[in-house]
């Protein structure tokens, strides 16, 4: 016999191979838990890491109800750290029917990645996902919204054959999104030939939310 938790989650007896690779200490996050059937998934709009992790990254789960728990909460256009959006992470893990499910909620198609400054659409046309370059097109993605470099999903997909796909949205202007810094690896990556490092003397006085000339 299992219980229901908070968090919808049922506790299972931990199989011989569980315990021996607790005692290998091989076994950290993945506990045995699994859904109860016939539960509604919660999600928590102050914690978003499980939205996040559900349309994408090293192990999505690719759960619609999920999914559709984070839109009714207000997770739709939410942003991780890194810029990325529960569409984008859906179009880079090549979630067919959760990128439906978004663009019907009204997913924000010109969040972009902060690094790079890319798009969903454009991470469907560089990882040549056809099927979601055409959803994306007829859900109103930009096809001339460009990354920070100035190259769009338009230049792009003339190079990987999938031109046709854009044939119907009229050639606009190619803007490049504001600069935006993610943190200090980001700055010294893309930014280190612009701005004067300043010395550690400069450095150390600095005060917490002073603005700096880059």
């Amino acid at each position: 016999m299992c219980r229901v938790s908070q968090t919808r989650l049922c506790w299972r007896r931990p199989t011989e191979k569980h315990r021996a690779s607790i005692r290998n200490g091989l076994l950290r996050l993945r506990l045995p838990w699994k859904r109860v059937k016939g539960n509604k998934p919660t999600m928590n709009k102050s914690s978003p890491q499980k939205w996040f992790e559900n349309a994408g990254g090293w192990s999505p789960r690719h759960d619609l109800e999920e999914l559709r728990a984070g839109i009714a909460v207000g997770l739709l256009n939410q942003q991780d750290e890194y810029g990325m959006t529960a569409l984008s992470l859906a179009v880079f893990t090549a979630w067919k029917e959760g990128v439906e499910e978004l663009l019907r909620a009204g997913a924000g198609t010109e969040l972009r990645y902060f690094r790079t400054g890319e798009t969903a659409l454009y991470v469907a046309v560089l990882n040549k996902k056809e099927s979601i370059v055409d959803l994306l097109i007829k859900g109103g993605a930009n096809p001339d919204a460009a990354n920070h470099w100035g190259i769009t999903p338009r230049i792009w997909a003339s190079r990987s054959d999938l031109s046709s796909l854009m044939e119907a949205v009229p050639v606009g202007e190619v803007r490049r999104p504001e600069p935006l810094i993610q943190n200090a690896e980001h700055l010294a990556e893309h930014h280190h030939t612009s701005f004067k490092i300043p010395k550690r003397s400069e450095r150390e006085n600095l005060k917490v939310g002073q603005a700096v000339d880059l």
